[in-house]
């Protein structure tokens, strides 16, 4: 071993060299061993070692000093032993023990501890058995120990602590003449220390050389064989100029040592630790011949410490089997001819220094029949819907392994499978091709071709049947659409069966969702392309502009299958556009639709009654119309008249709802029907220059006149009724003979009797009926006969008592807020159409109090009651005629 000391070594190379001196050569025999196993103990000395430089000069194992006596662990350990057991040299650990250092007696079990305190790690499993290395106070004799002794507790505390006996180094003359049989029976194996060799006992028969007799006592009886004699040698200890070739880096000088066995294996089983034994082959008998070709049970011996087993098989480099538990295999089916095996048993699964091998044997089989052909595909002529895929036949007599050829590849695409199916695949769609070779060492033999539809897409889907983006456009006013969807399917066919009644959905604005009604089919045989046609109803029961959008056409989910079983999923298959006009015509009949956004629409005549209906930018055409039908919203809805057409007729629904408007813009608009059926909340407004006539009785949210107004209905029993009134500088407003009823509801302004008086008075003109306001243009009113009588209805009717009494005023219900505006005689004071002696008690009651009013009795609208009112009544009362 490399010494620590440097009186240590000069002590070490007098007794080497005493020993040289002595040494005889022994006489080789049969059993010497050469090529033996070459290895190398270093210590720190040696420097951090080049492990790979090492092992590519044959160094297979290594002892590393771990620690010396009273100086604890070598600084290197734990960089050399771990990196050269990672190389793959079977590595040990020693301690240099020196029982007197430096005149002090060392106690053997702290000299032991010491040694398993720094090296425990590496006497585990895996490594060599640690080394004692005993060179020096051979003729120890303190504390009751003497050399023997010592090293005896030094051993067995080593043996308690981890169950392994070390081994012994030393000097190879003290090998025999200091140790004695108790030594030999705790210490077997001995590596003794003879620097002498000229030759390479690697390679050569050289054997140590001892000095000393041999006798009763001593290691040997007799010539020894290299087993009972010694296990390591050591022969150099400066390396023999190899030191540098290892990698010592600041020491040139290295032991050299050589196992006396010849093969790494044989030292595994002696002095790695967990080893396994070299396993024995029982059968086949080496050169049989004549062996089956399949079933063959290749059998050996248990192998001591083993844990598991692999099995070389023909192919020396790539076992055949690992990790058997078990000391046989059945090796699978031969090829005819000769075969070799071998076996390696495995002490610590995972770590091969634990791992030997056996002998290698041979022998030889029959031959084999070729296989027979897979049959039994699957699958095979049938539809496959689902990935992935595994293509699988009944097993082929005399099979060992199958390939897999996909298509009409000549390459296949699975070899050498061991069981008669192949991996998962993911096929595409459509018909796929295969087969299958089965081998055995024979040869092959292959199959079929095997062929299956893959269908894992399911149908397509298309607007119109040919493919067009939308489905068109719904007919204006048709109660429903009908519309065609195309189902494809690119490998086998649509299942008609799944044709129904909820495969498409139809989603539009205002949050329309409606299933469409499966009509019909255009061939009710499974197969592909397939037209489906659908119907959906109007959602405001026909095609208006209240319709207008988008209309997205959906496949339901799992609604349509082809016949594969693959659903289509929920996607869009198509749209289709409502876009209904605002205004329409039916030969002479116009049909106006306002929009939800509350555009008003204009209305304009020309020449022979040809109309332009007007929304926002959109301008529509139209010939002559002689009647206007208006489809009016729930919300506000305005209609802008111009021009004058001749003999038109209005009708208008103001949706039942909204604030809505006649606003009179330029030309005349007759009011010939009562709108407030349709449209209660309906406002008439005229602007400057433009004109209107009321031919039937009028119930209106509100009256603005700027321009001109005719009152042109018969009948004593109608009235116009307004919520509100307002006639504008402009405006004038000709009852002719009929009523005015201004009675505003909760939330209107209050209307004023006076108010309203004046504007009367102001188209009074003093009996001329000349001015603008509210005027009457009978003849009779000329004269003085006849005029416009103003009065609160509460004044002049009679009302119950409470809130909320109505009473009757010219067929109209009206309320005590209301101001009537009567065309009667001049001097009917209560409006009821003939002057009596009601009208007289009025205006005697009111003369000389400073009232004013025509209820009062102010019949000539001067503002005051006098004479003159008292001459018209008095005129009056015998000129009238049947009340008015």
């Amino acid at each position: 071993m490399t010494l620590a000391h440097p009186r240590a070594e000069l002590r070490r190379r007098r007794r080497r060299d005493r020993h040289l001196r002595a040494a005889v050569v022994e006489a080789l025999e049969n059993r010497l061993l050469f090529n033996r196993v070459h290895g190398v103990d270093v210590s720190q000395f040696q420097g951090t070692m080049n492990w790979d430089a090492a092992w590519n000069q044959n160094v297979r194992f290594a002892y590393v000093r771990a620690s010396r006596t009273a100086l604890g662990e070598d600084t290197l350990l734990d960089t050399n032993a771990p990196t050269a057991k990672t190389r793959g040299i079977l590595t040990g650990a020693y301690h240099h023990a020196a029982p007197i250092f430096n005149g002090n007696f060392t106690d053997p079990i702290v000299d032991a501890q010491t040694f398993l305190d720094s090296a425990i790690q590496y006497m585990q499993p895996g490594y060599m058995r640690p080394m004692l290395d005993v060179e020096e106070d051979f003729d120890l004799n303190a504390n009751g120990y003497n050399i023997r002794t010592w090293t005896a507790a030094f051993v067995n505390h080593i043996y308690q602590a981890i169950g392994v006996k070390p081994v012994l180094y030393t000097l190879g003359g003290y090998a025999e003449s200091v140790f004695d049989a108790s030594t030999v029976a705790l210490l077997p194996d001995v590596w003794p220390a003879i620097h002498f060799a000229s030759t390479d006992p690697v390679t050569t028969s050289s054997q140590p050389m001892y000095q000393g007799q041999i006798g009763t006592g001593v290691w040997r009886t007799s010539t020894p064989t290299p087993e009972q004699s010694w296990a390591f040698w050591q022969y150099s200890g400066d390396g023999n100029g190899k030191g540098a070739l290892y990698g010592s880096a600041s020491n040139p000088a290295i032991d050299l040592n050589v196992f006396n066995g010849d093969s790494v294996d044989v030292l595994k089983e002696r002095f790695v630790i967990g080893s396994a034994k070299i396993p024995t082959l029982a059968w086949p008998a080496d050169g049989a011949s004549g062996m089956p070709y399949n079933g063959i049970v290749l059998d050996w011996n248990d192998s001591v410490s083993a844990l598991r087993y692999d099995v070389y098989l023909d192919n020396m480099s790539t076992p055949a089997a690992t990790n058997l538990t078990q000391s046989q295999w059945t090796a699978p089916m031969l090829a005819g001819g000769a075969h070799s095996w071998r076996v390696v048993a495995k002490g610590v699964i995972a770590d091969d220094d634990t791992h030997v091998t056996s002998v290698t044997r041979t022998f030889t089989s029959i031959a084999p029949p070729l296989p027979a052909a897979p049959t039994g595909a699957s699958p095979s002529n049938v539809v496959v819907n689902a990935h992935p895929v595994v293509l699988d036949w009944e097993d082929a007599t005399d099979a060992v392994s199958y390939d897999v050829y996909l298509g009409t590849s000549p390459t296949p695409t699975y070899t050498n499978l061991s069981v008669s199916q192949s991996p998962a695949i993911t096929p595409a769609d459509g018909t796929r091709l295969w087969r299958v070779v089965s081998r055995n060492p024979s040869g092959m033999t292959s199959s079929a071709q095997f062929s299956y539809t893959m269908d894992k897409t399911a149908p397509t889907a298309t607007p119109g049947g040919n493919g067009a983006p939308n489905f068109g456009t719904p007919q204006h006013l048709a109660s429903n659409f009908t519309f065609n969807v195309t189902y494809t399917d690119a490998t086998t066919s649509i299942d008609v069966l799944t044709l129904g009644g909820d495969d498409v959905v139809v989603t539009g604005p205002n949050g329309f969702s409606a299933t469409a009604a499966f009509l019909s089919v255009d061939n009710e045989t499974n197969g592909t392309p397939r037209t489906a046609t659908y119907r959906i109803n109007a959602p405001t029961g026909t095609w208006s502009r209240f319709d207008n959008g988008t209309y997205t056409v959906s496949q339901a989910s799992d609604a349509v299958r082809d016949t594969a079983g693959n659903a289509r999923a929920a996607a869009t298959i198509g749209m289709f556009t409502v876009s209904a006009p605002f205004a329409w015509n039916i030969g002479n009949d116009l049909h106006v639709e306002p929009g939800p956004e509350g555009t008003p629409i204009g209305l304009s005549f020309g020449a022979n009654n040809a109309m332009q209906a007007a929304e926002g930018a959109t301008t529509l055409n139209f010939g002559p119309i002689l009647i206007v039908i208006f489809h009016g919203t729930a919300g506000d809805d305005t209609i802008q008249w111009k021009g004058t057409p001749s003999n038109t007729f209005m009708l208008f629904d103001g949706g039942g709802g909204g604030n809505d408007e006649f606003h009179v813009k330029s030309g005349s608009m007759p009011l010939n029907t009562d709108y407030s059926f349709t449209s209660p909340n309906l406002a008439l407004t005229i602007d400057a220059g433009a004109a209107a006539s009321i031919s039937i009785r009028q119930r209106l949210r509100g009256l603005n006149v700027n321009g001109a107004l005719a009152l042109n209905f018969a009948g004593r029993d109608y009235a116009v009724l307004t919520r509100s009134l307002a006639i504008g500088p402009n405006g004038r407003l000709d009852m002719k003979d009929r009523d005015l009823i201004v009675d505003p509801s909760a939330g209107d302004p209050p209307v004023s009797a006076a108010a309203i008086q004046a504007i009367v008075a102001t188209a009074h003109n003093g009996g001329a009926w000349d001015g603008l306001g509210i005027t009457t243009s009978m003849p009779d009113a000329l004269t003085g006969l006849t005029t416009l009588g103003v009065a609160p209805a509460a004044a002049v009717l009679d009302f119950a008592p409470g809130a909320g009494a109505t009473a009757l005023f010219s067929g109209q219900s009206v309320t005590a807020a209301a101001v009537l505006v009567k065309y009667t005689y001049s001097g009917d004071a209560n409006l009821d159409g003939l002057i009596s002696g009601d009208d007289y008690s009025s205006i005697d009651f009111n003369v000389g109090t400073g009232a004013s009013g025509y209820f009062n009795g102010d019949f000539n609208f001067d503002g005051i009651i006098s004479g003159d009112d008292y001459s018209t009544i008095d005129f009056n009362i015998t000129a009238q005629g049947a009340p008015l």
